[in-house]
């Protein structure tokens, strides 16, 4: 079975909600009242069975998985709802792989309730969509944990959107600080943690002006005495990365637009 084949059981639990919906909308109500509900959510497989269970409900439903693998469009059946949650998924700095992992019940008609009837895996997360929004489990295995301590950084260690409560409308604005860091090593940083650094940046960062195409993108770099500018763009999608050296530190301000 691909992707995921246990002796052992491993769990994911809950970790946090998208801040908008498939359609960019905002709405705290909804989010706390998912935040409320799934905050203590386990999902657990092994090598046969799937067990959702509730630390305050108990086990919610436990079923024998299979798990397909699927490209997005596969899945969704249509090319606008593919978009829409690359989208959402952008705003919360993912991306799909070129092949997704669905899990489901191996029997059909005996599949957890909603929202739990089929699971999106990609890469080590677990995806449950409930009212629009992405719902996002990660492992407690020994392994990732072990990878987490040693690498306890992610985007949000650094960056902070700037319009928190802004409804989505295919624009994003982020900033980031990197306190004691000069450029390059804020720019490894960015590389690493930025899906699109980690797509579409040189792994080392250039010295002089350069411009390159890479997976139908268009990547140019501009350089000063104090700053550097990063434009990945296509025809329906631009993010600029804008790297400001300070005394203390770097700072990054990254935009995406995008025709939404």
């Amino acid at each position: 079975m691909p992707g995921i084949s246990l002796a052992k059981q491993i769990e994911w639990n809950f970790k946090s909600v998208s801040n908008v919906d498939v359609f960019g909308k905002h709405d705290s109500d909804i989010i706390g009242v998912i935040n409320e509900t799934y905050s203590k959510v386990t999902i657990a497989i092994n090598q046969n069975n799937i067990t959702i269970s509730d630390g305050s409900l108990g086990q919610v439903c436990s079923a024998k998985y299979i798990e397909l693998q699927k490209t997005p469009l596969s899945y969704f059946m249509s090319r606008n709802t593919v978009e829409l949650y690359s989208q959402l998924l952008k705003h919360e700095n993912r991306s799909f792989s070129e092949k997704i992992s669905v899990i489901t019940s191996r029997v059909p008609g005996e599949e957890c309730q909603t929202p739990y009837q089929e699971i999106i895996k990609i890469k080590d997360e677990l995806i449950v969509i409930e009212k629009g929004y992405m719902l996002f489990f990660t492992t407690t295995s020994d392994s990732a944990t072990e990878s987490a301590k040693a690498n306890p950084d992610t985007f949000s260690t650094y960056c902070h959107d700037l319009n928190p409560g802004k409804e989505f409308d295919g624009s994003s604005e982020y900033m980031c600080k990197f306190e004691g860091m000069d450029l390059e090593p804020a720019y490894k940083k960015i590389a690493s943690l930025s899906y699109v650094g980690r797509d579409y940046f040189k792994d080392e960062l250039p010295v002089a002006d350069v411009k390159y195409s890479i997976k139908e993108k268009t990547v140019t770099y501009h350089r000063t005495e104090n700053t550097l500018n990063i434009l990945v763009d296509s025809e329906n999608e631009s993010f600029n990365y804008v790297f400001t050296v300070h005394p203390s530190g770097t700072t990054v301000k990254i935009t995406n637009e995008t025709q939404y």
